[in-house]
């Protein structure tokens, strides 16, 4: 142990892992992490959803929800939170799925949610958030195909 006498002298560190010790410790740690592709999670839909939550967060619009206004990083909290417990209870979610069941309606009221941006008609999120997600996947597929990009 750390500062205690060992045969006359104090040590500074712990005594490390024998090196048997060691490997079983990172497989341990490996087993235990989580790995997405086998949990069926979608790594490039949970960046979408991720997207879809972010560019809610900085819309600068008001969000209501079952009749309250909310801030856009109120909305966001709230949806990343419903996103979250889905994820715990082990449903993976497509970005069209998340919009439809978690993003575009209240779950308690069954109310659609609206996104009411400052000059502009309260529009209801499920069409705003959809609009978004056809623009982000058209932005990640140019970004993603050197095929499509423009020549000089």
């Amino acid at each position: 142990m750390d500062g205690q006498p060992v045969a006359g002298k104090m040590t500074a560190h712990p005594p490390l892992p024998s090196r048997s010790g060691l490997r079983h410790v990172l497989w341990t740690a490996l087993l235990l992490t989580p790995m997405p592709w086998a949990s069926g999670h979608n790594l490039s839909a949970d960046a979408e959803i991720a997207h879809l939550i972010k560019f809610l967060e900085q819309c600068g619009c008001q969000f209501n929800r079952n009749g309250s206004l909310h801030s856009d990083r109120e909305a966001a909290a709230h949806l990343r939170e419903k996103w979250d417990y889905l994820s715990r209870k082990g449903q993976a979610l497509a970005a069209d799925q998340f919009i439809a069941d978690v993003a575009s309606k209240s779950s308690f009221s069954g109310k659609p949610y609206l996104v009411q941006c400052k000059g502009v008609q309260p529009v209801e999120s499920g069409k705003w958030l959809t609009e978004e997600l056809q623009r982000y996947r058209q932005r990640t597929a140019t970004v993603s195909d050197p095929a499509s990009r423009k020549k000089p």
